[in-house]
């Protein structure tokens, strides 16, 4: 005869949610963030304490996470076709989008996409990045050259000769505004600038109000 258990509860003491039939706590933790929860939200839907969703980084994520992650995004070719937002998001930037434009473009809402870096951003699109250089053939390598020929650019420039019947000669002159576009994206990318944001858009309307003008900013 089977005997019923009894679950007796601490006032206080926190109550960690059962995990589902066949998945362990950390799997449920990747699922919730495939499906766009932020880590807090996903650790404690996962069954995990107050105290390690918190601080997530150092209590939950590690090996484990990161081979899970790296199994939710390595599809294969009869798997789901359908994108994660994540991989939209990735696939925005990779366009040129903004990173507000990719993250509202890739279906996250608006008070998300106002802080991508912390509300987004993390080991998915970190692994996914890093999957799609790997896919291009692109290595940091590679980036770093590129960089080095930006910031060395030189445009050609017509030197009149001065002198009648005397063709002009083209110099090579030091390119300071492609430059100057290479030592910012660089400081983007060690992380030194604030991220770019989209101008908002502004309406002003003139109306004429007797002999004055009134203008209105909409």
């Amino acid at each position: 005869m089977a005997t019923a258990r009894c679950l007796k509860v601490i006032p206080g003491a926190e109550v960690q949610q059962e995990a589902q039939p066949g998945k362990n706590r950390y799997e449920l933790y990747v699922d919730g963030l495939m499906d766009g929860k932020t880590k807090s939200q996903a650790a404690l839907a996962a069954g995990f304490s107050k105290n390690q969703a918190r601080h997530p980084g150092r209590s939950i994520e590690g090996p484990v996470t990161e081979a899970l992650l790296h199994k939710a995004l390595t599809r294969e070719p009869s798997g789901e076709v359908a994108k994660s937002r994540y991989e939209l998001y990735v696939a925005g930037l990779m366009d040129g989008k903004t990173k507000r434009r990719a993250a509202l473009d890739a279906g996250f809402p608006a008070k998300r996409a106002d802080h991508p870096t912390t509300r987004i951003e993390g080991p998915i699109t970190e692994m996914l990045i890093r999957k799609a250089m790997a896919h291009a053939g692109i290595t940091l390598n590679i980036l770093a050259e590129k960089m080095r020929e930006g910031l060395d650019a030189v445009r050609p420039q017509v030197v009149a000769s001065g002198e009648r019947g005397k063709a002009a000669t083209v110099q090579m002159i030091a390119d300071f505004e492609t430059r100057l576009k290479y030592v910012q994206q660089l400081f983007k990318m060690l992380g030194a600038v604030e991220p770019e944001r989209e101008a908002q858009e502004v309406r002003v309307n003139i109306v004429a109000v007797g002999a004055r003008e009134d203008v209105v900013v909409q």
